[in-house]
């Protein structure tokens, strides 16, 4: 089995003020580059899903656009998707992570592996603040039904569509909150101190 990590950061990040948020800084680096350095390790190929924006990035991460416009996170999940297969054939997964969210677990791919037991379900992490449905562990051989559901302009919501598959919740603890994430200025001023503490 292969995996490609996926990073999800085509958000407007308008709570934010604009601009894109996974490049604000907390502790010295950006948050992007916190997200990275949790999964990448985790994962055989990393790809940052971009949506429609044209983001300046590493020149060592791959981006890959949308290809079902303003189709929001669910059509970041769907280009990968058909991205990994290509490279990486039938058997592989993408595990998938919110560019706001700077504190995933290192066991996260880990864990969804043994969770997945059905080599056709997908993996969705839980904490407990609750579902964190665009976290999740995704085989691409769902990527048909993926692309005809979004064909339906109002098939947006990763909830509903993974309500139709097999989907498993893999239940995560933890100090600090393993997905917590950042929306707004007060929320980065308290990445800030998660984040000087971890780097203590």
């Amino acid at each position: 089995m292969h995996y490609v990590g996926v990073v999800l950061a085509g958000g407007r990040s308008s709570r934010m003020g604009g601009g894109h948020k996974f490049m604000r800084e907390i502790a010295g680096s950006t948050v992007l580059s916190w997200v990275v350095e949790r999964l990448r390790p985790q994962v055989d190929l990393f790809v940052v899903s971009t949506g429609a924006i044209a983001v300046p990035l590493d020149s060592e991460v791959a981006c890959v656009p949308d290809v079902v416009p303003d189709g929001g996170p669910l059509a970041g999940i769907h280009a990968a998707m058909t991205w990994a297969a290509e490279a990486l054939g039938p058997d592989t997964r993408i595990v998938t992570v919110p560019a706001d969210t700077p504190f995933i677990p290192s066991d996260l791919v880990e864990r969804f592996n043994a969770a997945a037991d059905d080599p056709s379900s997908i993996a969705v992490a839980e904490s407990p603040t609750g579902p964190h449905y665009a976290v999740g562990s995704w085989p691409v051989g769902v990527e048909g039904e993926l692309s005809r559901w979004l064909e339906v302009p109002a098939n947006r919501s990763i909830r509903a569509f993974l309500a139709t598959q097999k989907t498993r919740l893999v239940r995560f603890e933890g100090d600090p909150e393993p997905f917590f994430n950042i929306n707004t200025p007060a929320d980065l001023v308290i990445a800030e101190t998660i984040a000087s503490r971890i780097r203590a």
